[in-house]
């Protein structure tokens, strides 16, 4: 048995903003019905653009697979994500993530979905009580990798101040919300937020005045 490699694009019903998620299916029409219900659909918030095979050198991209072969996206995705061009859109364990970065230790991934979950009493991310890092770093982790958060890399998270101050140091962690900097670097790639976002990012302490002479 053959399955294609299919290319599914995507418009955000609020932002407009297009995507294109690369699925494995024996026809067009199933690997469309793929994403409904996921990301496709009345209640879903992209709508379909419409969906064609992919080629590779002026040949369609296909695999020989069995009867009771796996299909989850790590398992049967033909490119390796660090091939993957930022902006893309593609399927960690079936989460909807959006490449960012590749990076020497790893690649940079965003979830396209908003997290909904504060600070909490503590604005310190680096504080190890803060609800938001506990929360990232603690169920949402092990949600979406599905039990198997080593797949995550630990990376340092740069936590200076909007006015530069270096106070709050850095943070050792395998999720964050992006700094006010990743923002504005990867601001061609991310889509419009539906709602205002968290930045990690934190305000400088304040500080006395100092008179002058």
């Amino acid at each position: 048995m053959k399955e294609y490699k299919w290319s599914v694009g995507l418009r955000h019903k609020a932002t407009k903003t297009r995507l294109s998620i690369y699925v494995w299916a024996p026809t067009n029409d199933e690997a469309t019905h793929k994403l409904c219900g996921v990301l496709i659909g009345p209640e879903c918030e992209y709508e379909w653009t419409g969906t064609g095979p992919v080629y590779e050198n002026n040949q369609t991209v296909e695999r020989d697979i069995t009867p009771h072969q796996s299909l989850k996206e790590e398992q049967y995705m033909k490119t390796p994500v660090s091939r993957i061009a930022p902006g893309k859109v593609i399927l960690y364990r079936g989460e909807p993530c959006i490449v960012l970065e590749h990076r020497k230790e790893g690649t940079l991934l965003a979830v396209a979905e908003q997290i909904e979950q504060s600070f909490g009493k503590t604005n310190n991310f680096k504080d190890e009580d803060n609800a938001l890092r506990v929360h990232l770093n603690g169920a949402f982790l092990d949600g979406i990798t599905q039990g198997h958060p080593e797949e995550v890399i630990t990376r340092t998270v740069d936590l200076t101040a909007l006015n530069g101050s270096k106070e709050y140091g850095t943070v050792e962690c395998k999720v964050a919300p992006l700094t006010l900097d990743e923002l504005r670097k990867y601001h061609g790639i991310l889509p419009n937020p539906e709602s205002w976002e968290w930045s990690v990012t934190p305000r400088a302490r304040a500080t006395p005045a100092t008179p002058g002479a």
